[in-house]
């Protein structure tokens, strides 16, 4: 019985973070290919450079540069560089999405004292993160308790 709880509590988070998860893997796998050095490439290098010159044979004097820039890349290290910016411009996708549902306040009441809220002049490192992650903010303060809130949604 306890197996199959520690089971379910297992697949509940991956269900619930199974985007982070990917992402992560993303992450690790394009780091991973960054920096190791193998041997797997070197077939499909060879298929590609011999397609490649089968295919630009009359063009031998006017490739011949390219030729030479493309046989010095490795294509895991490329392939890697793919998967981490890949992996990069998700994790800002996700992290704009959590903002933006998971604002402090859907009305415009206090969730400590229920007092009525004011807007206020939001702060310089908010609206660069509003920039950053293309957001809208606005920024509330609680008339009797003072306590801030932010709300972004998208533009």
């Amino acid at each position: 019985m306890k197996k199959k709880n520690k089971k379910n509590k297992l697949f509940s988070f991956l269900k619930t973070y199974n985007f982070e998860t990917l992402v992560l893997f993303l992450f690790l796998l394009g780091i991973f290919l960054s920096t190791q050095d193998f041997d797997l490439s070197d077939f499909l290098r060879v298929t590609i450079v011999s397609t490649f010159k089968g295919t630009t044979s009359f063009l031998v004097k006017s490739f011949s540069n390219i030729a030479s820039i493309f046989q010095g890349i490795r294509l895991s290290n490329s392939l890697g560089a793919i998967i981490l910016f890949s992996s990069i411009v998700l994790i800002f996708r996700r992290i704009r999405f959590r903002m933006i549902n998971n604002s402090d306040i859907k009305q415009k009441a206090c969730k400590v004292c229920n007092g009525e809220l004011g807007r206020k002049k939001s702060k310089v490192y908010l609206k660069r993160i509003g920039l950053l992650m293309f957001l809208k903010l606005k920024t509330y303060d609680c008339k009797n308790c003072k306590k801030e809130y932010v709300i972004f949604k998208s533009k």
